[in-house]
């Protein structure tokens, strides 16, 4: 369930910056084993353990380009169809990334899939609702290439200071 709509100011080139919290909860969220790796790397997240829902929240300040579509798709699916679901992973990929060194690439990969399946239920969970296609599409291309972006440098520099403790 999203507790928000995505608010942000538009810097120019694709470049974002949101100008309130970004709140997610996710429903049955079983799997707590990293929890508290994700929380000590920074994340904002907090487990209701009477329900297991997951409250993420992306912070006021932190910088996006929404979603990373290359603009030749954007005719079938726009940044705009999976914004906030992808702010959401783009954070958590961002503090995998900013801590990778500290990191056995065992949690890397469990984290990164945690980021993907959070992903996939925030578009899941959108409204207006996204079709199933675009949601298998998304979520193909961040399980087949998000690697790339965990061994890059972050895109928007002032997100290493959000995304660091």
């Amino acid at each position: 369930m999203w507790h928000s709509l995505l608010t942000a100011d538009f810097l120019g080139n694709r470049h974002w910056v949101l100008t309130k919290p970004l709140s997610y909860e996710i429903f049955d969220f079983i799997d707590d084993s990293y929890l508290k790796i994700w929380q000590g790397i920074g994340a904002s997240m907090v487990l209701h353990k009477h329900d297991y829902s997951l409250l993420i929240t992306v912070p006021k300040g932190y910088h996006t380009d929404l979603a990373s579509i290359a603009r030749p798709m954007w005719v079938a699916i726009s940044p705009w169809d999976v914004a906030r679901a992808a702010v959401v992973h783009d954070m958590l990929y961002g503090l995998i990334r900013a801590h990778k060194a500290h990191l056995s690439k065992t949690r890397i990969t469990a984290l990164r899939d945690q980021a993907d399946k959070i992903f996939r239920q925030g578009m899941r969970d959108a409204d207006p609702k996204i079709p199933k296609w675009k949601i298998g599409i998304c979520y193909y291309f961040v399980r087949s290439l998000g690697w790339a972006s965990i061994i890059k440098e972050p895109k928007f520099n002032a997100n290493k200071k959000t995304n660091k403790r």
